[in-house]
């Protein structure tokens, strides 16, 4: 065999090798699927239980793990109206919410439970709508809806 094919043999055996490595590391590297804590299922679908979003008044929804000191924040776009915010948290912990601009917004704290028991507040909306959450300790499932009020 002469040089010149013992090199491309040796630059091929290579590149195979490079690459079988690379494909390694990335399933390796791969998130797992799922949640890593089996709980967050059961507290989704306590949270889900709790309070159903098959109501024709909602306007925005939304549900999100929170771990300790995790942020989300959610915006919407509504029509001017009073509207009620619900709230359920299912897990471990506390989350602070905040609608509305910084400045004069509110202010609600839900506490996280094995059995979630839904919170509701009534606000008054007019086009954009902004809504944080955030967890102070512990994991959670927080679920919440923005639903019209029909007088």
């Amino acid at each position: 065999m002469g040089r010149g094919r013992l090199n491309t043999v040796a630059l091929y055996g290579g590149a195979a090798l490079l690459t079988a490595a690379g494909a390694a590391w990335w399933v390796a590297a791969a998130p797992a699927a799922g949640d890593p804590d089996p709980r967050v299922a059961a507290w989704g679908a306590a949270a889900a239980r709790a309070m159903s979003v098959d109501d024709v008044r909602v306007a925005a929804s939304g549900t999100a793990v929170l771990r300790s000191g995790a942020e989300r924040s959610w915006d919407a776009d509504v029509s001017i109206g009073q509207f009620q915010l619900r709230m359920v948290c299912a897990g471990e912990g506390v989350v602070s919410v905040r609608t509305g601009p910084q400045d004069n917004g509110a202010a609600y704290t839900v506490t996280c439970g094995e059995t979630p028991v839904p919170q509701a507040a009534v606000l008054g909306a007019a086009g954009p709508f902004r809504m944080e959450a955030s967890a102070s300790r512990g994991t959670s499932v927080f679920r919440w809806q923005l639903a019209r009020i029909i007088y």
